[in-house]
């Protein structure tokens, strides 16, 4: 059940998030991070914090640290391409 529903998050992300964060953030995620493993791996995150006993701390901790590491690490590879050219159709390969 959690797999279906990580599932649909992760299609519902590309159909209707990655369009709007796109327009919104004038970026491009041409290999679907976000919505491929960011959102899915969050939900699985929350998850585990109800389904297994004992674990919300680590669990809490283990999710922020990932989130703010993925946010740093994806600005500064940003900011690395961003400076070292760009192509004129954003999918060009």
């Amino acid at each position: 059940m959690i797999g279906s529903v990580a599932g649909a998050i992760c299609v519902v992300g590309y159909t209707i998030i990655q369009p709007a964060l796109q327009k919104l953030l004038r970026s491009v995620d041409t290999c679907g991070v976000h919505n491929l493993h960011g959102m899915p791996g969050l939900f699985g995150g929350v998850i585990a914090i109800f389904v297994v006993p004992g674990i919300v701390r680590a669990q809490i901790v283990g999710i922020v640290v990932t989130v703010v590491l993925a946010f740093v690490t994806g600005t500064v590879g940003g900011y690395l391409i961003k400076a070292t050219g760009s192509k004129a159709e954003p999918y060009e390969d």
